[in-house]
């Protein structure tokens, strides 16, 4: 039985646990409110009575799940999802987005500001405060929602895309006069990936609809855009590169793989219930990571080192046709998978690893579209493929940022219209 407390009345607040990966990597902006400790989050209004949640809302957010007299006992960390507080933090959240639709903006920022001083799902509190910004901004104070924006920041469980977002916020809403001086990460923040044009004839351009073009080589045949990108990488003029339209599922099948006998590793206790599990249950969650540390960091220098294929190799014939989460044994045969660990390199390969290890879940998201590599050439990139109303989500820019730091070429391939006569097959880099 666990102890949910995401009051806006209670005196203290249950803490959420340390965030996986210690500090943030990037200092919060000096105007931010300061942190409880305890709470890991800054103070909010509520902790001053000022809530306006309905009545009721908190308390329902706020209550014992345990019998009379029965002791509180706190699970590991990845079973509280299985809680009851979970279930009901989750709902408050399909509450939000209710709220939310009906422009009842000063419920929802109740109701949020109930949440994020709770201990409930803290994946999703980078997403609550990307809401209590936004909707402060629907009430006409930016002051408000800078504020809320800079203090989230603050909370070591805003990570990846949801970091990014906020960033950007606290870029837009504190020009001067509000903020005079730039955050240093600022520059960092607002770095676009590398852009390939391409122009394409389309079939269908109706706002709502899922843009489709006409091939580049035949006329006869229509291709969704990755599909189109992939026609466009494989001819001379794009490089002639093999690629995959993949997203992040091959990362995934290449993690399970490189990473099988630490996955299904035994002595780690509670995170195996059946024998039907594809997954021990802390995979995706903060908890994974640390008590495998010494066995992932060892897997982590021998990938490093140029061992992936030898890896590969034992783990395809040892454990082919097994299932395990995020594996897919038929999409790419085994000759194509040594292709690409070569061509992507130890270092890159490590770093992929690394990233799903400490969390699985975030950075499932967001994977660039295609993956491309050549294997006379030994060597690879990503692209990110976008239509003519398509744009890149943070999420996307954090994976493609983190790829371009251990020289995985990253760039987005935007297609577009032809602006020039009918048809049009010009290309040009940014």
């Amino acid at each position: 039985m666990v102890t949910i407390d995401l009051t806006c009345d209670s005196p203290v607040a249950a803490a959420p646990a340390a965030a996986p990966g210690g500090t943030n990597s990037h200092a919060a902006p000096a105007a931010a409110a300061p942190v409880n400790q305890q709470t890991h989050a800054p103070p909010l209004p509520c902790d001053q009575g000022a809530c306006e949640a309905p009545a009721g809302a908190c308390k329902a957010l706020t209550s014992q799940v345990q019998g009379p007299g029965e002791p509180v006992v706190t699970p590991p960390s990845f079973l509280a999802r299985f809680s009851a507080g979970w279930v009901m933090a989750g709902m408050a959240t399909v509450g939000v987005s209710l709220a939310e639709k009906e422009r009842n903006y000063s419920q929802a920022i109740a109701v949020l500001r109930a949440l994020l001083r709770g201990s409930a799902c803290p994946g999703r509190r980078g997403d609550w405060w990307i809401r209590l910004s936004i909707d402060i901004e629907h009430t006409k104070d930016d002051e408000a929602a800078l504020l809320a924006a800079e203090a989230a920041l603050k909370d070591p469980w805003v990570k990846l895309g949801d970091r990014l977002d906020l960033q950007r916020r606290v870029l837009r809403l504190g020009r001067p006069p509000r903020r005079w001086k730039r955050p240093n990460w600022a520059t960092s923040v607002l770095t676009d990936p590398p852009e390939i044009v391409i122009e394409a004839k389309p079939l269908a351009s109706n706002l709502g609809i899922k843009s489709r073009f006409y091939s580049l080589v035949d006329d006869s045949t229509q291709l969704g855009v990755e599909e189109l990108a992939l026609e466009w990488y494989a001819s001379e003029a794009g490089g002639k590169w093999q690629g995959l339209h993949c997203e992040g599922g091959i990362w995934a099948t290449l993690f399970g793989l490189l990473m099988w006998d630490i996955i299904f590793a035994p002595g780690i206790p509670d995170v195996f219930r059946t024998k039907f599990q594809t997954a021990p249950l802390d995979l995706g969650t903060e908890a994974f990571y640390e008590p495998r540390r010494n066995q992932i960091e060892a897997r982590l220098q021998e990938i490093a080192s140029g061992a992936a294929p030898d890896l590969l190799t034992s783990c395809w014939s040892q454990h082919k046709g097994r299932w395990c989460a995020g594996v897919n044994w038929d999409r790419t045969p085994l000759p194509e998978l040594l292709d690409i660990c070569r061509c992507v390199g130890g270092l890159g390969l490590s770093v992929v690893c690394r990233l799903l290890a400490e969390d699985y879940s975030g950075w499932r998201g967001g994977a660039p579209d295609l993956l491309l590599w050549r294997p006379e050439h030994g060597d690879a990139r990503v692209s990110e493929v976008k239509g003519p109303r398509d744009r890149l989500s943070e999420s996307q820019r954090v994976w493609l940022k983190a790829l371009a730091a251990v020289d995985v070429r990253a760039e987005v391939l935007r297609v577009r219209e032809p602006t020039n006569g009918p048809g049009g097959k010009k290309q040009r880099r940014k």
